[in-house]
């Protein structure tokens, strides 16, 4: 007997890219036709396909025959129309850290989650997700202030109507926050939100694939405070009221809300920031997967690529040396630092004498 390995469709780029299964974002569809990109981009904002749903249809007790679909024909000749890709929970989320300028940093600037939801909310109100307004669909949790509490409950208020179930359909809603606590409960899970006041319920079988899925961020959930974790959650109305996590992504950061993928990488975005460098963290929606750096410096001229290395896999080697090679051949100037053999971190390239204001 046989068994043969496969990915699922269009989840190839949730693999390593070390992975032999790794697969860019847009892959072809299963009929051989093109993919549309996930994200429409138009002079009103962008509309996102998304791969998860935002309602599920609650079945009847005496459904209709009549009213049943009909059945395709097995006979009649394949369709080439253009499908579209779907985005994921994570995809999402660095969407909208990328277009709202939250992988960047310049010298002199702050933040925090106050100016994380300020760069955000322009962004989600842009937005649509499964062409329905994503500012109708997506919670940001606000930073909390007891001048402003009437407000927040207010807002929270009107999102949460808009999850009570219909006569048909159960509604679903996304939450972007900083998670604060992950703990048992009688449900089986639970996460606190910094800045919000109800609690996230889930159970075994989400919490087994967040932790294969996130290791970085779920592991260090209540761990030290050296990074922060953000969620972004998939969540629906239970009848008693509290909020059912269907499902969620991840994503570490730094302390000031750049995203990381190690400790490592943590580390070099801290010393980054406490060197008054100007920095970007390339998310895998700006740039092709084959010529994805950690960072890039941008206050040296040419701006500078730079790569932590930290694993010592075979497959991870060979991946090391084909990036190292792209590089020579563009030309680029490069650091790195391969922490898998020098704990110290390596002096950064020389900045270019330039202004940069905070934002």
């Amino acid at each position: 007997m046989r068994h043969f390995l496969a990915v699922w469709p269009h989840d190839g780029y949730n693999h390593h890219y070390a992975c032999p299964f790794h697969r860019d974002e847009v892959e072809a569809g299963g009929d051989g036709a093109p993919l549309e990109p996930a994200i429409k981009e138009s002079e009103e904002g962008f509309d996102i396909a998304a791969d998860f749903p935002m309602a599920k249809m609650l079945q009847r007790e005496s459904p209709d025959p009549a009213a049943a679909p009909t059945p395709p024909n097995p006979l009649a000749p394949p369709s080439r129309r253009t499908q579209r890709a779907r985005m994921g929970l994570l995809g999402v989320l660095q969407h909208l850290w990328t277009t709202g300028g939250l992988n960047r940093w310049g010298r002199g600037w702050k933040r925090d989650w106050w100016r994380v939801t300020q760069e955000l909310i322009g962004v989600i109100e842009q937005g649509s997700v499964g062409g329905q307004p994503m500012k109708e669909r997506l919670y940001l949790v606000p930073e909390f202030n007891l001048k402003r509490k009437d407000l927040i409950d207010h807002a929270w208020d009107e999102f949460k109507a808009r999850m009570i179930p219909g006569d048909a359909q159960v509604r679903m809603g996304l939450i972007i926050g900083e998670i604060k606590e992950f703990s048992s409960s009688s449900f089986g899970y639970k996460i606190a939100i910094r800045h919000f006041g109800s609690a996230l319920y889930l159970r075994q079988e989400l919490r087994q694939k967040l932790s294969e899925s996130f290791p970085r961020a779920f592991h260090k959930l209540n761990g030290p405070q050296e990074q922060r974790n953000i969620g972004i959650f998939l969540v629906e109305l239970a009848p008693k009221g509290y909020l059912n996590v269907i499902d969620a992504a991840l994503m570490a950061c730094s302390l000031h809300y750049i995203p990381v993928d190690s400790s490592y990488e943590g580390k070099v975005a801290h010393k980054l920031v406490d060197e008054q460098r100007s920095f970007s963290k390339p998310l895998r929606l700006e740039v092709e997967g084959s010529t994805l750096p950690d960072f890039v410096l941008t206050d040296t001229n040419p701006p500078c690529v730079m790569e932590v290395y930290g694993m010592t896999s075979n497959e991870y080697l060979e991946r090391k040396a084909e990036k190292q090679a792209l590089y020579r051949k563009e030309g680029k100037p490069v650091w790195s630092w391969d922490a898998a053999v020098d704990k110290h971190i390596p002096r950064f390239p020389e900045r270019v004498a330039t202004g940069s204001s905070a934002p």
